[in-house]
């Protein structure tokens, strides 16, 4: 703000705010990230190193997710500061894709902050709405059982024809 005087009168003048950058940005996702306490993001570290040890070809299958893991092993605060974007949306889709159950604290925790990280950098987080996607409840789990060996023949054919 810069006051002035004209004569008699006084003018107040009010300067613009400054530009946001790229570095401010990822400094405000670096302080609230060091403002978290280290038993949230230890949690969130735990809790995600459980859900990709829990099936053995997890991290070689998500990638992205796998690079947030190892970013969560910094103490300082800059656990998504050094990815970059598309890497850190990927992992939020990916974590999106996984969890079904968002009770564990951890990763509730672990996607908000992702979620704000994407955020204080300017990317929507919210996934493309597809039309032709198949409406899916994981929570009421997959049901699967044998079929006979009849009915497996029956499909190959069914399949070699339509190929």
């Amino acid at each position: 703000m810069r006051v002035t005087r004209v004569g008699r009168q006084w003018q107040v003048a009010f300067a613009p705010p400054p530009a946001v950058t790229v570095d401010t940005r990822r400094e405000a996702v670096m302080a609230h990230l060091a403002a978290m306490s280290p038993q949230r993001l230890h949690r969130m570290r735990r809790q995600l190193s459980h859900l990709m040890r829990r099936h053995p070809g997890a991290r070689a299958i998500f990638r992205h997710l796998t690079a947030v893991e190892y970013s969560l092993r910094r103490r300082d605060g800059s656990a998504f500061a050094s990815l970059p974007t598309s890497v850190l949306s990927a992992a939020l889709e990916q974590l999106q894709t996984v969890v079904g159950d968002w009770s564990a604290l951890g990763l509730h925790d672990l996607r908000a902050a992702m979620q704000f990280a994407l955020a204080q950098r300017g990317h929507a987080t919210t996934p493309p709405v597809v039309a032709d996607a198949l409406p899916m409840d994981f929570a009421r789990g997959l049901h699967v059982q044998d079929a006979s060996v009849s009915m497996f023949i029956e499909a190959e054919h069914g399949w070699g024809a339509m190929n």
